[in-house]
């Protein structure tokens, strides 16, 4: 169990890293405020950052599944390790909802529904 505790502490760190990486898309996909950009590139850092978000959030499902899966064998819960992957994954699913309904407003315009 020592080695899944390392795994997990690891993947814990490479979940940071991909927070970082899908910070740096948000930025370049919020850039589209302040410099003209082409369609394409729109596209391209959408897909992209949708991507990226998706994974982050996969990634941060599996890793709460090994904490499940340390806490049921060690009966020792990693809290440290959860909360951490749950505010990642929250700012993941935040991003993902805001380059959504951003790209949704840019692209299609706000429609009202009666």
């Amino acid at each position: 169990m020592l080695r899944m505790r390392r795994n997990l502490a690891f993947g814990t760190r490479i979940h940071n890293y991909l927070l970082l990486l899908y910070l740096f898309l948000l930025g370049l996909f919020f850039s589209q405020l302040w410099w003209d950009v082409t369609p394409e590139f729109a596209g391209i850092v959408h897909r992209a950052t949708s991507f990226l978000s998706l994974v982050g959030l996969w990634y941060a499902a599996l890793l709460l599944l090994m904490a499940l899966f340390l806490w049921a064998v060690d009966k020792l819960f990693p809290a440290w390790d959860v909360v951490g992957t749950l505010l990642r994954g929250a700012a993941f699913f935040v991003g993902y909802v805001i380059v959504t309904f951003f790209s949704t407003i840019t692209q299609e315009g706000l429609v009202l529904h009666f």
